[in-house]
């Protein structure tokens, strides 16, 4: 672990170097033990196919995707327009010009002007906004924050027309691109003479992952009978919604196991009605708000950190009283009581062994203190994606 900085010197390009030649050996040297492994799960195929990948995907990488350029003009003045009207009402608000880019005088107007608690890290950064939103009714936090989305799609093209936005910087020289792209960027791509864009994604799988590695229960229903479980905690989070939306009551589907819901007269209009709604008013987006709740859920999140978390994924439109949130989990919670008896477990697997493994057997070694905060910091997950726990049904998770 030598290499994992940002070289600024010839000596330490030197050592980056060297570090990765290191890198290349050592794995010339297990690729034997790989090969073996692989022809023993049948993974060659498999292999091979990410291979054959890698040249397409660092050239990508390097050189971005042609774009519709009229379209990107036309969107970047709509974002300068939109970033000018939008310091002005803040200039309005606050009494001055402020640069909502500006920490530092994001953090004067913050801490000095409006008296807010200052943190003792991280004084202007998207979660604390977030945070301040929460318990403060001042209408320029709001502004700040969406001042700087705007800006974030006023994308630095780091000398390329790929209309990638710019993130860290790889060997301290070159962008690199970001992993998610808003779904209205999207659109404007270009695939090369001959191709076509693709987008391929297993749907819930994550989610599956967590319903086989706890015990038998409702959750892991959920996928047996083909019902995706953002649907199901929809219907059971916001009834009267879906009663107004229908024109009839939806008890008989709150009331039904599971395995019953499918053969119930109007299920499928039901199933519509709540997948549609995440193309609602970004406020009214119950489908949204139910698979946040999910992964939140999954992985320990409390109250506190899910509402920022709702607040930041839904750009302000959705911001959760304190008693809602917990409502929200709470309910959760009591329809899959197997996630909790999980986390729990996984605990305790943590604290007598200090080892996590991944799906794969992989072991992860916490070798400091085991105290809550490192549990659960701040009501956030415990449990990284990458250190699921495997229990005593890891044979089926891989027939699965």
């Amino acid at each position: 672990n030598e290499g994992c900085y940002n070289p600024q010197n010839s000596e330490q390009f030197d050592q980056l170097y060297h570090y990765n030649v290191k890198d290349v050996l050592t794995m010339a040297l297990i690729k034997p033990s790989i090969e073996a492994l692989s022809g023993k799960m049948k993974a060659g195929g498999s292999i091979e196919q990410a291979n054959s990948m890698v040249v397409p995907y660092l050239t990508a990488m390097c050189q971005g995707l042609r774009i519709n350029t009229e379209e990107k003009k036309a969107i970047l003045m709509r974002n300068e327009r939109y970033k000018a009207q939008l310091r002005r009402m803040l200039s309005l608000l606050v009494g001055r010009d402020l640069n909502p880019n500006s920490p530092k005088q994001v953090s004067e107007y913050l801490y000095n002007d409006m008296k807010l608690k200052k943190p003792s890290k991280d004084l202007t950064n998207e979660k604390t906004l977030l945070q301040h939103r929460l318990k403060h009714n001042l209408p320029s936090i709001s502004v700040i924050l969406k001042y700087r989305s705007i800006a974030k799609e006023s994308y630095n093209l780091a000398g390329t027309s790929t209309f990638r936005l710019a993130s860290r910087k790889l060997l301290g020289r070159w962008g690199t691109n970001i992993q998610n792209i808003p779904k209205k960027l999207r659109k404007l791509f270009i695939a090369d003479k001959g191709k076509v864009l693709v987008q391929a994604d297993q749907a819930g799988a994550e989610a599956m992952i967590v319903g086989y590695l706890c015990v038998p229960g409702n959750f892991r229903t959920l996928f047996l009978e083909g019902i995706k479980s953002h649907v199901f905690v929809a219907l059971r989070l916001f009834p009267d919604v879906w009663a107004e939306q229908l024109g009839r009551s939806v008890d008989d589907f709150c009331e039904a196991p599971i395995s019953e819901l499918r053969n119930i007269k109007g299920w499928d209009d039901l199933y519509a009605v709540i997948k549609d709604s995440d193309n609602w008013s970004a406020d009214k987006r119950y489908y949204f708000m139910a698979k946040m709740v999910c992964h939140a859920s999954n992985y320990g999140m409390k109250a506190p950190t899910f509402r920022t978390n709702m607040l930041q994924k839904s750009q302000g439109a959705i911001a959760l009283e304190n008693k809602e949130a917990k409502r929200f989990l709470a309910t959760y919670h009591k329809l899959f009581p197997e996630i909790n008896q999980w986390h729990n477990e996984t605990i305790e697997k943590l604290k007598s062994t200090k080892i996590l493994k991944n799906l794969f057997g992989y072991p992860r070694y916490f070798m400091k203190h085991l105290n809550r905060e490192m549990i659960s910091p701040r009501g956030e997950r415990f449990c990284m994606r990458s250190e699921a726990m495997i229990g005593d049904n890891w044979k089926e998770m891989i027939d699965v």
